[in-house]
């Protein structure tokens, strides 16, 4: 099934991909700044020699430096008066190791490849190279085109007021280890770590009737992909489960297609269903607003409403550690590539076995949350 956007895909030329810029992009950073620095990494900063270089004559001088030097990204962002001083006071204030190379794009790109913006120490790292290279040519304008010079305690001072505005807008979910943590707590900084719990989670069985676990696998997203459901009494006794392969798709197709199958193997072969439950929260949410979360998924998604509507079927969303025999025959349908149905406990496949026992048996399994 090919639609415009796969056609785009395709045949547009993407480039190489660089997973790293994300890190310019964190949704507390003064955006920009986020774009000053990516127009850096690309070298599209109209500096004295950049400008030479596409044919206009001009006298180079470097407004950041008090001794005469021509202005170029390198000298200007790392070896000028002001870049100097600042990535000596990044380096003993802020207890930053930053790279030393003798390219300022070579030197960003060290820091976003080496540094976790999803870590407190990896976004004052990340976040305040971003922030010494934005107050570099801050001041270089208000030098060159206002005659303002503001004084370096100034600059310093911008650069943490901004760091510490971001930090409290920011929550981690990972920590730094203990002494990186220290270091940021001595400079006033106070990051906002979410704590660990953790929660039992167990298959419930319903109150009464008969109930339908549906989950889907796709592996790559798009890619292979499967689904598969299970139909179980009050006491948690198997009655009917299948596993199905839908080739090539993405998850919230895959999930459409898995959910619709299981309502019609049911009424096919007669199981009067109270309740049906997924771990797809986007499915879930749409069945019960009736509005289609996707156009591709529309064919199946509208045949399971209009199903689930019919019969006034209850689907509520449950955790994937309480929805593990699905998620079973979803990768068991992935890797046979075959469609199976079973009606008795024994002709499960092994994989499968294990998680309808340990839901028949009430054994929790473990889940963090934050």
């Amino acid at each position: 099934m090919f639609t415009t956007s796969s056609a785009y895909d395709l045949l547009a030329m993407h480039g190489v991909k660089r997973t790293q810029l994300v890190h310019l992009w964190h949704p507390t950073f003064y955006r920009r700044v986020a774009i000053f620095s990516w127009k850096l990494l690309y070298r599209a900063i109209p500096v004295d020699s950049r400008i030479s270089d596409h044919g206009v004559a001009m006298v180079s001088r470097c407004s950041c430096c008090s001794e005469p030097s021509s202005e170029d990204l390198n000298h200007l962002f790392i070896s000028s008066d002001l870049a100097s001083k600042l990535w000596r006071w990044a380096a003993s204030t802020l207890n930053i190791q930053l790279s030393y190379q003798d390219n300022i794009t070579s030197r960003l790109w060290h820091v976003m490849c080496q540094s976790n913006p999803n870590t407190p120490h990896g976004f004052i790292t990340v976040y305040s190279t971003m922030l010494i290279l934005w107050e570099i040519w801050r001041s270089r304008r208000s030098l060159r085109f206002e005659g303002k010079k503001l004084s370096f305690d100034r600059k310093t001072h911008n650069i943490r007021y901004m760091l510490s505005l971001s930090l409290e807008a920011a929550t981690f979910k990972v920590s730094s280890p203990d002494q990186k943590l220290q270091d940021i707590y001595s400079l006033g900084f106070s990051p906002n770590i979410k704590q660990v719990s953790f929660k039992l989670i167990r298959w419930i069985p319903p109150s009464k009737g008969l109930v339908l676990n549906v989950d889907g696998a796709s592996k790559g997203n798009p890619g292979a992909c499967g689904g598969g459901g299970c139909v179980r009494d009050c006491n948690g006794n198997l009655l009917f489960a299948f596993a199905h392969y839908y080739r090539f798709g993405s998850n919230l197709v895959v999930e459409s297609r898995s959910l619709c199958d299981g309502l019609r193997l049911a009424l096919e072969h007669g199981f009067h269903l109270a309740e049906i439950r997924s771990d797809s929260l986007t499915l879930v949410t749409s069945i019960s607003s009736g509005k289609v979360p996707s156009w591709e998924c529309l064919h199946w998604w509208r045949d399971a409403l209009s199903i689930i509507q019919t019969f006034h079927l209850n689907i509520n969303h449950i955790y994937r550690q309480a929805n593990q025999l699905a998620d079973a025959l979803a990768n068991v349908a992935c890797t046979s590539h075959s469609n199976v149905l079973y009606f008795s406990t024994g002709s499960l496949p092994p994989s499968c076995k294990g998680p309808l026992t340990m839901d028949r048996s009430g054994v929790p399994s473990l889940m963090s949350a934050f």
